[in-house]
């Protein structure tokens, strides 16, 4: 719905650049395809080639899927969706948990017709086992051992809601039956792609190794139909303190599990997260399968539901929500760490990291040029700011209009505020560079003189982190027209024209969690004086007004530094400044031979990509992004 409302301004842009009758032909392709989206069911993508390929694999490992079961009308097409599998070497452990419904009983019934699937039964925790293999791994309890005790809900995605033993607990006794190296957690009532352990043994061959995969997911309705996607990224700790970034499809190597134990039933609903967590934590290795290989079901009647509308009623939150603040407040106690689990980002989760005793000034660098009516609505928005240690630099870079002159006289009274002059060309890395040089403090915050504060609490929101041990940078989430995203950290792709891009997708976790990022906009980062100065700043020669944030954030990362994003520091961004198109071109073009290198895919006898003419599809989506620079 947003890309309809900024097709006014879109259509401008074209005009401009291509003509009109290419503006017309894009708003139409806009509308009509948002109009006649077809609906397509999962998996979309056609039968592939693996036939041609697998029996050639010289690793040919037998794979557990172990599904716990309680009452499942779609238990069917779950079993449907692993018979299918292109590669045929796995098990299928079913644990049913005392089903009443008589059409699950039969589609259990029916699905050990495969010789390849196992059924363990449990009747008030009395189990018998359909299958005859008896090898069982390690550190898990068997089924005698499991208490009884009353039905233990827990998270839709994790498959039981009711039972007698819980979701771990059955999951448990599912992986006490496998015979497999790798075991695959599956829930009864979503699907797996026809190629979905095909690729996991594609990779395998390739030499990737991992103690943990997991792949993209699909989001599906009851009638199988996609109705979202989530596309994940390689995982780090702050990503797995505000979510579990694994999620389905996860695989685990059996050698692995023995040595992270049993999952724990006091986790009951998030007990796959604390499984990853305690992964990460035990310093094993992960592996992102990119590539959408599970659809993962969405239905009323799943214990999800609350957390997916991102609202409840005061104190009302769902069981597995609950269970997913209690393992990592678990993990801050075990290692130390003073901070809390709130509230504040519902449904997923924020750890906010306690602020020293005697928190540091922080010096905030903001440039200008006459338009003193922005600097006026940042300067009265400031009083808003709950945190009272702070001093404004304000650089003069040349005003010359006499308001602009009256008004710095005014500005002067105040204690908070310095102004220093620079009497140069305007270049944002060198005056950076120059200002911090005679700035004792060593927490900086750059600032637009465009911004408004929105939010009392939004200093504290960055420094919480800055203070975090290897935390270099710490930025913030960007809006415009009041709710528009223009920035919630940086990605940087391997193409010249799409080199770096604002993230600005409002439908993903990714905009949501506090997280590591690649990098973050300079027209609200926070940093560390010491580091800044270590990497040699801004270059003021390559990158001397775009692309500069850039830069200096790939500069820190090398230097073995984090780069934090945080969603709970917002301000509004009230314009972004015209850049010419050369110059943005040379600074991209710099930034990508600068950290992309020369690679055998970076072909020498075609021009660069970035200096053929662009198609209509890549000048929207740059004219976009260009909208998202600061």
């Amino acid at each position: 719905m947003r890309d309809i409302f900024i097709l006014p301004w879109l259509f401008v842009r074209i005009c401009w650049d291509q003509g009109i009758h290419k503006a017309l032909q894009m708003t139409f392709d806009k509308i009509t395809h948002r109009a006649f989206r077809v609906k397509v069911k999962f998996p979309h993508t056609p039968p592939s080639n693996a036939a041609a390929y697998l029996h050639l694999l010289k690793i040919r490992p037998l794979i557990s899927i172990v599904m716990p079961v309680h009452n499942s009308r779609w238990l069917g097409e779950a079993v449907a969706s692993v018979l299918r599998q292109s590669y045929a070497h796995w098990e299928l452990i079913l644990v049913d948990d005392a089903t009443t419904d008589a059409a699950t009983l039969k589609a259990l019934e029916a699905a050990t017709a495969d010789g390849r699937v196992k059924l363990i039964r449990s009747n008030a925790n009395n189990f018998h086992s359909d299958s005859s293999a008896d090898e069982r791994g390690g550190g898990v309890p068997s089924p005698e051992n499991i208490p009884d005790g009353d039905a233990v809900p827990s998270r839709r995605g994790s498959g039981l809601r009711r039972g007698v033993m819980g979701i771990s607990a059955a999951t448990n006794v599912g992986i006490n039956a496998i015979t497999g190296d790798y075991v695959a957690f599956m829930d009864h009532d979503d699907l797996l792609h026809p190629d979905a352990l095909a690729l996991l043994v594609r990779t395998l061959n390739d030499g990737q190794e991992a103690d943990v995969f997991y792949s993209d997911e699909n989001r599906i309705d009851e009638s199988g139909y996609i109705i979202g996607v989530t596309r994940k990224c390689p995982i780090s700790l702050d990503l797995l303190l505000s979510c579990n970034a694994v999620g389905h499809l996860c695989v685990v190597k059996r050698d692995a599990l023995r040595r992270l134990g049993p999952l724990k039933s006091e986790y009951d609903g998030a007990q796959d997260h604390d499984l990853v967590l305690r992964a990460w934590e035990q310093g094993m290795t992960f592996r992102h399968l990119p590539y959408l290989l599970y659809g993962w079901r969405m239905h009323p009647a799943s214990m999800s539901d609350g957390t997916r509308k991102g609202r409840v009623a005061a104190g009302d939150f769902p069981r597995a929500y609950l269970s997913g603040k209690a393992l990592i407040r678990a993990y801050l106690d075990r290692h130390g760490i003073r901070a809390e689990v709130t509230d504040d980002g519902f449904p997923w989760y924020r750890v906010r990291y306690a602020l020293p005793g005697r928190p540091d000034e922080v010096a905030i660098i903001v440039p200008f040029k006459d338009k003193i009516a922005r600097l006026k609505v940042l300067l009265a928005s400031m009083q808003k700011t709950a945190y009272p240690h702070y001093r404004l630099f304000l650089v003069n870079n040349r005003s010359a209009r006499p308001e602009t002159i009256a008004y710095l006289e005014e500005v002067r009274k105040d204690p908070r505020v310095t102004i220093l002059d620079f009497d140069e060309p305007f270049n944002y890395s060198r005056l950076h560079n120059e200002v911090v040089k005679n700035i004792p403090n060593e927490i900086l915050l750059f600032l637009n003189n465009d911004m408004e504060i929105i939010q009392p609490d939004w200093m504290e929101a960055m420094l919480e982190h800055i203070y975090r041990e290897n935390v270099a940078a710490v930025g913030c989430k960007l809006i415009i027209d009041g709710r528009t995203i223009q920035h919630a950290g940086m990605a940087f792709k391997p193409s010249v024209l799409f080199c770096a891009l604002n993230l600005t997708d409002p439908d993903q976790f990714y905009t949501r969690v506090q997280r590591d990022v690649s990098g973050v906009t300079a027209a609200c980062m926070m940093i560390r004086k010491s580091v800044f100065e270590r990497v040699g700043g801004f270059d003021a020669v390559h990158f001397s007004i775009g692309f500069s944030d850039s830069d200096l954030c790939l500069k820190l990362i090398r230097d073995g530094h984090k780069i934090i994003y945080t969603p709970f520091a917002v301000l509004v961004h009230h314009e972004s400044q015209s850049r010419l198109l050369q110059e943005e071109a040379y600074e991209m073009v710099t930034l990508f031979r600068r950290y992309g290198g020369t690679t055998p895919m970076d072909d020498v006898h075609y021009p660069t990509q970035f200096l053929d003419e662009p198609s209509l599809e890549e000048k929207l989506y740059f004219a976009q992004k260009r909208r998202g620079r600061k």
